[in-house]
């Protein structure tokens, strides 16, 4: 019972983050028109979204081995809910290019934390047939999280893009914050261990299991 809440509450959650993600790429072309924003502008807010997103994957997956999966997915939900809300209440490049490249940061607590909420409950042997079922979540995340921002933009304007999206992710993060559990083979680092970070970055990119994955998930975003 516990592990089909944890396999939920992640799915449901990853599957969100999808809502404060997606807004922009569709209103951008009405927040262009109305607010007389430059295709560089637009384009700025992509990249630096892009940007910190890369950036925080490395922070995301530290900071869970320190805090632990459910505050930081439950806490990254809440602030990124914030961030896209202050996007839709913001009418300048600067700010939209600040908040979502902000969001971008805090976007990227979802992956290592959700996996590592999964990681916990599943071993080993299973864990193939059942992340092949969890991974659904960033198929229709991104589908229903596309067509509801277009609803409310097509029926209360594109800020409401934004809002009402913010509310959604905000209540999944607390829901994570209250009824994800740690798994059994949790760890978490009360006190960071010393590590030769840069013997461990050579000895990742020695390996090419690392350059092949690496060269298969860039060839899916192109």
């Amino acid at each position: 019972m516990r592990r089909w809440r944890v396999f939920t509450l992640t799915w449901l959650s990853y599957a969100t983050y999808y809502f404060a993600r997606k807004n922009f790429p569709v209103a951008k072309r009405t927040i262009q028109t109305e607010l007389g924003i430059s295709t560089a502008g637009l384009a700025a807010i992509d990249t630096g979204y892009l940007a910190t997103y890369a950036i925080g994957q490395f922070a995301g997956g530290w900071l869970g081995d320190r805090i632990g999966s459910r505050r930081l997915i439950g806490y990254g939900m809440i602030l990124s809910a914030l961030l896209i809300a202050a996007f839709g209440a913001s009418s300048t490049a600067s700010l939209f290019a600040l908040f979502f490249g902000l969001n971008g940061f805090v976007q990227a607590t979802g992956w290592p934390g959700n996996v590592k909420a999964m990681a916990a409950w599943y071993g080993p042997t299973e864990r193939g047939a059942v992340m092949g079922f969890w991974s659904t979540c960033f198929q229709v995340g991104p589908l229903v999280a596309t067509a509801l921002a277009a609803w409310l933009l097509a029926h209360f304007g594109w800020r409401t893009a934004f809002f009402g999206p913010a509310v959604w992710v905000a209540l999944v993060g607390l829901l994570v914050l209250l009824f994800l559990q740690e798994g059994p083979h949790t760890t978490v680092e009360t006190k960071p261990a010393r590590i030769d970070v840069k013997a461990a970055a050579r000895e990742a990119l020695r390996n090419p299991i690392v350059w092949l994955l690496g060269a298969s998930y860039f060839g899916m975003k192109l």
